[in-house]
């Protein structure tokens, strides 16, 4: 992107996605274009937006991803606005920038490692563009966020996160490997660092570091975060618990929606539960 936003040369360049009008509608913002992406216009999650010429049923919706020249950006910057996609890139669409649309399907690639398996034996294959190369979700909302979770539990998710040339640059804590003892497993998940899964069963979810599952507990479809507690004979389904939450001995979430919203739990528009940072839930 840096290298087309120079190729421009560009005082803007903003990544875009063509998505479908009604899923933009109200949650995205969503850019016009000229034949050479040059932007001639921008709104901010309109009701309404406008589709592609070319794309009946699409828009082109804005990835929240931008280069800038310095002096655009300092230019930008100078009234009292803070919001981009509110007021910044509106304010820009009207003065005289030179803002092009990186079309992030078409001009992007990533070059990695691929793994093929054949007769039992695996073979790594330099590829210039993999299948993620155009991967992108929306997780402005929970029921989002959820769902681009589950899709990295899936066998062969379209999200590589195993690339070797694009390693993920984040805090790695200092903790010892995770494990299963006394019977306890995991199926079709993703587990972090520092996690004991202590005679209860995990399936197709995904333990940030330092989860206790205790003995007979059982998590499906869930997200759990950093040093959550489950103690024994819990049952958590289709929920996200926050940090440093602990879940009591016995307690159910996720099977009983008006149960969980009077212990504090946000409940989604498609029922995932939400367990609030460092809650304590106790069985009803």
């Amino acid at each position: 992107m840096v290298a087309y936003h120079n190729m421009k040369r560009a005082d803007l360049t903003i990544a875009a996605i063509k998505v479908r009008r009604d899923e933009a509608a109200g949650r995205l913002g969503v850019l016009e274009a000229d034949p050479a992406l040059r932007m001639v216009g921008f709104e901010e999650k309109p009701m309404q937006p406008k589709e592609i010429l070319d794309y009946p049923g699409y828009v082109l919706a804005s990835m929240g991803i931008y280069v800038f020249k310095l002096g655009a950006l300092i230019e930008a910057l100078r009234g009292r606005e803070e919001d981009f996609g509110k007021d910044i890139i509106p304010g820009i669409a009207g003065r005289d920038f030179d803002v092009f649309i990186y079309d992030y399907e078409k001009e992007n690639k990533i070059q990695d490692f691929t793994v093929e398996v054949q007769g039992g034996k695996r073979s790594k294959i330099l590829v210039d563009q993999t299948r993620d190369s155009s991967y992108w979700r929306d997780v402005g909302t929970i029921d989002l966020y959820f769902e681009a979770s589950m899709d990295l539990v899936s066998v062969d998710p379209i999200f590589n996160l195993y690339g070797e040339k694009w390693p993920f640059r984040t805090l790695q804590r200092q903790l010892p490997p995770s494990k299963c003892i006394i019977g306890g497993s995991t199926q079709e998940s993703i587990v972090s660092d520092g996690c004991i899964i202590s005679g209860g069963l995990v399936r197709r979810s995904i333990l940030s570091p330092n989860i206790i599952v205790e003995r007979d507990a059982l998590v499906e479809e869930s997200v759990i975060f950093d040093d959550v507690v489950i103690e024994p004979n819990v049952r958590l389904r289709r929920t996200i618990v926050d940090k440093g939450a602990l879940i009591e001995s016995g307690a159910s979430v996720g099977y009983d929606s008006d149960a969980d919203t009077r212990r504090g739990c946000t409940i989604s528009e498609t029922g995932i539960v939400v367990v609030p940072k460092a809650a304590v839930i106790k069985p009803i």
